[in-house]
């Protein structure tokens, strides 16, 4: 069956930043971080890399015809690596744009990169470990900080990508996203991760944002909840996760994407999409391509 994968990653080089300090590439796989060298990735290459080219083999090796490149703060503002990929495979590539929204001109960097045409999305990572607020801690953050940013959004028919990290994270403000999905009704948000619950995390705040999905202009990402979860392959509990959003918001609110080449650490490219593919069996054939294609066809490459 074949799929689209709404959250995939290319870098040339890593060159961001998280809450241990700048991160950059190092060679095998690894990053060097807060003092350390890490593992990252699979060692791939010599240099810690992974370009549109490694994700074009890999797909067309599992039957993933299509792909939505994300960024992260960890990973570093590589606009225009994304923005390149998609000039030189349109059609196959889609974007999604990342600014801080701690900047004073936040918005208008937005709009700069809305009007190169190569973007489909906006992504704002706001988890407290890879995303903003682990460059800008704050003890009193609240969503209205974005609204700038969703109000380019909007303007521009863009759609936005939220991580807003664990459970227990100082961005996982449910009632304030409940506002700022009904605050915005002409865009559509993808909460990604799955919700992003983890072993030990608060299951009522969890189960709260997944309620989120019955909003229409509302639809959730699954990828790496096994990871986060820190399960092996088929990742059961991940599973039944999947199970209760899909009794929540049905199908058509589901949309499947990898999270590569981090995941790559524990699950392959095949495995990620089997999951869905194979090991969701409360799905009909018809519900697991919606998953799998349908829905991200219609979402990141229709008109």
């Amino acid at each position: 069956m074949k799929a689209i994968d709404i959250h995939a990653h290319i870098f040339y080089c890593v060159h961001g930043a998280n809450r241990n300090g700048p991160v950059t590439s190092e060679r095998y796989g690894r990053v060097f971080n807060g003092g350390l060298v890490k593992p990252f990735m699979p060692p791939l290459s010599d240099h810690t890399t992974f370009t549109e080219d490694n994700l074009l083999e890999m797909m067309a090796r599992s039957d993933v015809e299509k792909a939505v490149l994300l960024q992260n703060p960890t990973i570093g503002l590589i606009n225009g690596e994304v923005a390149g990929a998609v000039r030189a495979h349109p059609g196959v590539f889609a974007a999604a744009a990342q600014v801080d929204p701690f900047l004073p001109d936040a918005a208008e960097r937005l709009q700069a990169l809305v009007e190169t045409g190569a973007f489909r999305a906006l992504k704002l990572e706001m988890s407290d470990d890879w995303g903003w607020l682990s460059i800008h801690p704050q003890a009193d953050f609240h969503y209205r900080r974005v609204y700038p940013l969703l109000d380019v959004a909007a303007a521009n028919r863009l759609h936005v990508i939220f991580d807003t990290g664990a459970t227990t994270g100082a961005a996982y403000l449910v009632d304030e996203l409940r506002g700022l999905v009904r605050d915005y009704p002409d865009i559509h948000f993808v909460f990604e991760h799955l919700g992003y619950m983890t072993p030990g995390g608060d299951k009522q705040r969890y189960e709260q944002l997944l309620q989120l999905g019955r909003l229409e202009n509302v639809s959730f990402g699954i990828s790496a909840a096994g990871q986060l979860l820190a399960e092996e392959y088929p990742c059961k509990r991940a599973l039944l996760l999947l199970q209760q959003a899909y009794e929540i918001m049905g199908a058509e609110k589901l949309l499947w994407g990898s999270d590569c080449p981090t995941t790559l650490c524990r699950y392959t490219y095949q495995q990620m999409k089997d999951f869905v593919a194979m090991h969701a069996t409360f799905l009909t054939e018809k519900e697991r391509f919606q998953i799998l294609y349908d829905n991200a066809d219609r979402m990141f490459f229709g008109d």
